[in-house]
């Protein structure tokens, strides 16, 4: 959350590409946001079993990058922008 974060997630992605949820936990925390595609099954609703994750970069901007998982790898990380206040 720090107002001067970088521009640019390359070295997130170079980080975390193809690392475990776990690397991805002890590297940046619990998800603080998850949505999951497995709607209607029982014990998914905990953020470990989520599909994304998702982590704020900059407050101010309202940016933030989605983390998603295949097969409990980081597949892909890709940045976003909320909507305008």
């Amino acid at each position: 959350l720090d107002a001067a974060a970088p521009t640019t997630i390359a070295p997130l992605q170079r980080a975390l590409s193809g690392k475990s949820r776990a690397d991805v936990v002890v590297t940046l925390g619990p998800p603080p946001g998850t949505s999951s595609t497995e709607t209607n099954k029982l014990g998914t609703r905990h953020y470990w079993h989520a599909d994304t994750w998702y982590y704020p970069l900059n407050v101010d901007r309202r940016d933030a990058v989605a983390i998603t998982f295949s097969e409990n790898q980081v597949s892909s990380i890709e940045r976003f922008s909320g909507p305008p206040r």
